[in-house]
Formats: C-alpha cells, sequence, structure tokens
C-alpha cells in the first residue's frame, strides 16, 4: 500500500484515494467536516490543564493537563456529541458517549448486556442493570467523607476502625422503627439464638454451651416463641474473677423516702399487661424478684421478693440486727407493726425468743 506525506506548519486538508494511508506530521490538525469542527493532532509539547488550543481546545475550558506527544480528539461544534457506535448482529449501539450539552460521559451497553472494567487484561468490575459486581477483592477509600445511600449487605462485612455519624437510624434485618429516632434497630426474624454477642480475643472461657469461647456477654430472648430478654455475662473459671455481671450506677442524689413511692438509684420496675398496650397489675402475691444459683448439681431459687413485698428465703437469717415494718406471728409471715430482731433468733422490744426460717417466725412470743 503506498503511503502519503502530509506535512507542513499549518493545517492540511487532503482527500485520500482508497490505495494511499496518510501519513500526518506532528502539531497538524487532521480535521472532519467543512467547518473542521472535529479534530485530531498529536500535540508534542503536551498543554497544562485548562490550557487552550487553537482550533482544539476553546472557550473557558475545563481540561485536564496531558503529556508530550499526547493524541487530542476534540469536537469544538457547540454542544456537540461525540460517539463511538459498534454494531451487534446488525444492529448499531452506543458504547461510549460525550453529550456536548450536559457535559455528561457515558459509558453504554447494549440491552442485556453489561458494562465492563479490565486492568491487565483481567476484569475487575461487571456492571449490568441492578447489579454492579466486583469480581475480586476491592478496597474502597475516600480521603474524605464517603457517602453512601441505601445498602443491602449479603455477606461478612469487615475492615478497620469505622465512624458512624450523621447516618440517622441504621437497620440490621429491618427498614423502619416508629420508637426509635436515632439508634440501632435489630430484627432477627425468626432466629431464637443470640442477637448481640460482646467479644475479647484475651478471653477463653470454655463456657461454649452459652456462647462462643470468645464471648463475654450476650443478649438473647427469654423464650422463643414468647420473647423477653436475657442478659448473660461469662467469665474464665479463675480465682482473680470475682464478679462476672454488674451493674453500677454513679451520680444523682439517694432519696431517704421509705415508702411505696421511695425512689432509689439502682431500680427494678416490674408490671404486667393485657396483651393490648395496657398495664396490668402483678398477680396477688406472684413472684417479681428472684434469684437462682446452681447448688447441688441442680439450678435452686434462693431468694424471692413478692408483690406484696414479702420475701421468702432458701436458708436461715443471719445478722447483727434485722430491722423490718410488720407484726410477726408464729407460723405467719411478718406484716403490719414495726419491729427488731437482733441476730437469726432472739429479739429485742415487743418480741422475744423470735426464731424466723425462710421469711416464716417459727417461734418466740
Amino acid at each position: 500500500m503506498n503511503s502519503g506525506n502530509l506535512s507542513g506548519a499549518s493545517e492540511a486538508t487532503a482527500r485520500l484515494a482508497s490505495s494511499t494511508m496518510p501519513e500526518v506530521s506532528d502539531n497538524i490538525l487532521l480535521t472532519l467536516g467543512t467547518d473542521n469542527d472535529g479534530v485530531l493532532v498529536l500535540n508534542t509539547a503536551g498543554l497544562a490543564a485548562d490550557a487552550l488550543l487553537t482550533n482544539v481546545i476553546e472557550g473557558t475550558a475545563d481540561t485536564l493537563g496531558t503529556a508530550a506527544n499526547s493524541l487530542l480528539i476534540a469536537n469544538i461544534t457547540n454542544d456537540g456529541d461525540i460517539a463511538i457506535l459498534v454494531s451487534k448482529a446488525g444492529n448499531s449501539h452506543t458504547a461510549f458517549w460525550a453529550d456536548g450539552s450536559t457535559g455528561d460521559t457515558a459509558l453504554m451497553a447494549a440491552s442485556g448486556a453489561s458494562a465492563d472494567v479490565y486492568i491487565a487484561g483481567t476484569k475487575v468490575l461487571d456492571y449490568a442493570t441492578g447489579a454492579f459486581a466486583f469480581q475480586q477483592a476491592v478496597t474502597i477509600s475516600s480521603t474524605s467523607t464517603l457517602t453512601l445511600g441505601a445498602i443491602t449487605l449479603g455477606g461478612a462485612v469487615a475492615g478497620g476502625a469505622q465512624a458512624l455519624s450523621n447516618l440517622g437510624t441504621v437497620y440490621i434485618g429491618d427498614t423502619a422503627n416508629a420508637n426509635v429516632t436515632l439508634g440501632l434497630t435489630i430484627n432477627q426474624g425468626a432466629a431464637d439464638n443470640i442477637i448481640l454477642a460482646f467479644k475479647s480475643s484475651d478471653i477463653a472461657h470454655g463456657r461454649t454451651a452459652w456462647m462462643e469461647t470468645d464471648s463475654y456477654g450476650s443478649f438473647q430472648k427469654s423464650d422463643a416463641n414468647l420473647g423477653g430478654l436475657t442478659i448473660k455475662g461469662v467469665g474464665e473459671d479463675d480465682v482473680g474473677l470475682t464478679t462476672v455481671l454488674g451493674i453500677q450506677a454513679s451520680g444523682g442524689q439517694a432519696s431517704t423516702t421509705k415508702s411505696t413511692s421511695g425512689r432509689s438509684l439502682v431500680e427494678f420496675f416490674i408490671e404486667e399487661h393485657n396483651g393490648s398496650n395496657t398495664i396490668a397489675n402483678v398477680t396477688a402475691n406472684g413472684n417479681v424478684l428472684g434469684i437462682k444459683a446452681y447448688t447441688g448439681n441442680a439450678v435452686a431459687t434462693l431468694f424471692i421478693v413478692d408483690v406484696d413485698g414479702d420475701l421468702w428465703l432458701n436458708g436461715g437469717l443471719t445478722g447483727t440486727t434485722l430491722t423490718m415494718s410488720g407484726a410477726c406471728d408464729v407460723g405467719t409471715s411478718c406484716e403490719a407493726d414495726a419491729y427488731t430482731v437482733g441476730g437469726a433468733a432472739g429479739a429485742t422490744g415487743t418480741f422475744t425468743s423470735v426464731t424466723v426460717a425462710n421469711g416464716i417466725v417459727t417461734s418466740g412470743t
């Protein structure tokens, strides 16, 4: 094939026969159209960002800088587009489109196809309608704030320190909660095991029937079908650990009122309800607070407080002084007038030789 040589210090226009191959020298504009609006040029000097180049880059430019010996393709028709089209099975579609009127740039794919990104011959990104799929492990980072819209996560999420701020409410397994304005909502669906677990690599307690060995605390439903909440703490079997689950409070000013309206710095409130959002009284003589322990190779209740304020003890009462409000009769629990019992047996005041066992006066006058 013959070649033709087009050279000179200015623009060149040529009508080429099918048997010739043009050679355009450096910095010569190869233009298209009667108005020379489409331009290709090999720029040897390179350009700074936003720099102008006669008949190639015009107006108030918003362009990146280019290195020496860069090929520039330009359209200087006002609001004119640049498009690259291909024919698929005899039907044309746009593969690339730069919109001159809006400044938008689009990488296009035919209906049912995907737009892919390859690096070093390997596909790294595959995008089809509704599916944006990275083809290998990917790190997404930002030098400033990275803002994401609604996200559905289908696998494990791992990473370094994360700061979640100004996100509004965070949902796991749910999308709404009218009672949470700013916070965390977790919906475990029909699952009945732990909903929230706390772990530490320092811990290996071995009590895996309750939780994994590096977990030291958990929240879980009390009943699989009826609800309630069970809070568990687990530690290692070590003489150095004397408190496994603690509740601590700091601040406030303690009330000194001793009555049914008295308040305390730490309180437990118990109620029943009717299933229709109406509070209900606790069953008469109903137990509201208890303490249990594993002893004698079985789980046993040690202490109960009932709704009437009565106490039940699975064992004797020991101490130097016990002050109670109520009158005591043999064989009954203590109610009515105030009295003082000294020690596990014996009494002061109006009672003599009083013995109390399991919360019941068993002897005395």
